[in-house]
């Protein structure tokens, strides 16, 4: 995309009719693997939402309990003290944890998935990991961030 400027083309064709447009939604992108580029973006003042499409296996849900598991191996990982963030929970509350020391007012996140109260389990991700860093982290996140909820109708 970069060599294409990052512009994409959304075709749509109704009734026969065919039409095709270029949009420029697209401004940059960031490699997954570069946690500390994604974290630095994310401490951007202009960053006010951070949009999720990670389907439901990056949301850590124990499959007997379909709620967060906290002792799911990268979850452990990404609360050591001093860890660099492997899980999208992870390098999210790090991008917060920047904002909140500088005093940035957070972002939303919302996730795009076609999860069943996609925000309440987005918050219950990184609230949870945020539990087993620091609790008053934890609670500034449930008191200052927004997790709407939006799913697409099946």
């Amino acid at each position: 995309l970069q060599e294409q400027d990052w512009l994409t083309t959304v075709v749509e064709q109704d009734s026969g009719h065919m039409s095709a447009r270029v949009t420029g939604a697209m401004i940059d992108f960031l490699m997954p693997g570069d946690a500390a580029a994604i974290i630095e973006r994310l401490a951007d003042p202009a960053i006010r939402i951070v949009s999720l499409t990670i389907t439901e296996g990056g949301y850590f849900i124990d499959p007997a309990s379909g709620v967060f598991n906290p002792t799911h191996p990268d979850i452990v990982a990404d609360a050591q003290p001093g860890a660099t963030p492997k899980t999208v929970f992870g390098i999210i509350l790090a991008g917060l944890m920047r904002r909140r020391d500088e005093g940035i007012v957070p972002f939303t996140i919302m996730s795009c998935d076609n999860i069943p109260h996609n925000g309440h389990v987005t918050a219950d991700g990184v609230i949870g990991l945020a539990r087993l860093i620091d609790e008053k982290l934890a609670n500034w996140v449930s008191a200052n961030v927004a997790f709407p909820n939006g799913m697409v109708d099946r």
